[in-house]
């Protein structure tokens, strides 16, 4: 029945992400939801999905290692912490949890996303769609402008295709500028 369809054609849209400076807007304003502030900065350093980090428990993490298996996709991912996630790791420095505590107390995505809102809003900070999954767009975008290949790239984020990953790659205009630049020596 489908012989005669024709094959349709994916749009390709504009995926937005932080930049540093952004984050350091968003580290520094002041919010009541203190835990989605938490849960999405962690989640700008770690690249996991909301629903990952809402599963989140502290006995997923060995020696500064997150090992979950991954609700969207079910596959096992090993994700090791840098300096930056660490800082997002406990609500109080001086207490630590039980380890089959969750790491994140968050409500629903939706709950979250209007809280996000806001906190940009208070930062000054103006995107087209906030959501928490713009956390893992600037994971991905941040770590490709830091030199890491995107095959690791990949692999942190969990993708099973290497396309997927390749769509950040898109938005990196410093990568063009430099690749251009290197026509000036000639």
């Amino acid at each position: 029945p489908f012989t005669k369809v024709s094959q349709i054609k994916t749009i390709e849209t504009i995926r937005e992400y932080l930049t540093t400076e952004e984050i350091r807007a968003i580290e520094q304003a002041e919010t009541r939801a203190t835990e989605t502030k938490r849960a999405f900065l962690f989640a700008c350093y770690t690249g996991l999905r909301f629903s990952d980090i809402k599963n989140l428990k502290y006995e997923d993490i060995k020696d500064d290692i997150i090992q979950i298996k991954m609700i969207k996709t079910s596959s096992f991912i090993r994700i090791p912490l840098n300096q930056q996630s660490k800082k997002y790791l406990y609500k109080d420095k001086n207490i630590l949890p039980l380890p089959q505590t969750k790491v994140f107390n968050l409500s629903m995505a939706t709950n979250c996303n209007e809280s996000l809102k806001r906190l940009f809003k208070k930062a000054g900070i103006k995107k087209n769609k906030i959501s928490f999954h713009l956390s893992r767009h600037t994971f991905a975008t941040l770590s490709l402008n830091l030199g890491i290949d995107i095959y690791t790239v990949s692999k942190l984020l969990g993708h099973k295709d290497l396309n997927t990953t390749q769509i950040y790659a898109k938005l990196l205009d410093s990568a063009k500028i430099e690749a251009m630049a290197k026509f000036n020596n000639l």
